[in-house]
């Protein structure tokens, strides 16, 4: 089966789309790149990247595109009723 993941179909690679969840989540461009084991650079690239490719300019921009869609939105398991 074909893997998915978040912002697939806005054409993210699921590198991209694991770094704009980290970005998005408040972390710095130096806990990224610590977090996904890459460089500050690579970092900077990959967000330069998302950031094209979401048409936005900033991190800012791009939590509001993250909340907007819904699709990077964390599992939360139903809870269940206790019998």
């Amino acid at each position: 089966a074909e893997l998915d993941w978040p912002g697939k179909e806005a054409g993210l690679t699921e590198r991209e789309s694991q770094v704009l969840v980290l970005a998005c989540e408040g972390l710095s461009t130096q806990e990224i790149a610590v977090s996904l084991y890459l460089s500050r650079e690579t970092v900077k690239s990959y967000l330069s990247e998302v950031y094209a490719k979401l048409r936005v300019r900033n991190r800012v921009e791009a939590a509001q595109f993250v909340r907007q869609t819904g699709a990077f939105s964390r599992y939360r398991p139903t809870a269940r009723v206790l019998e």
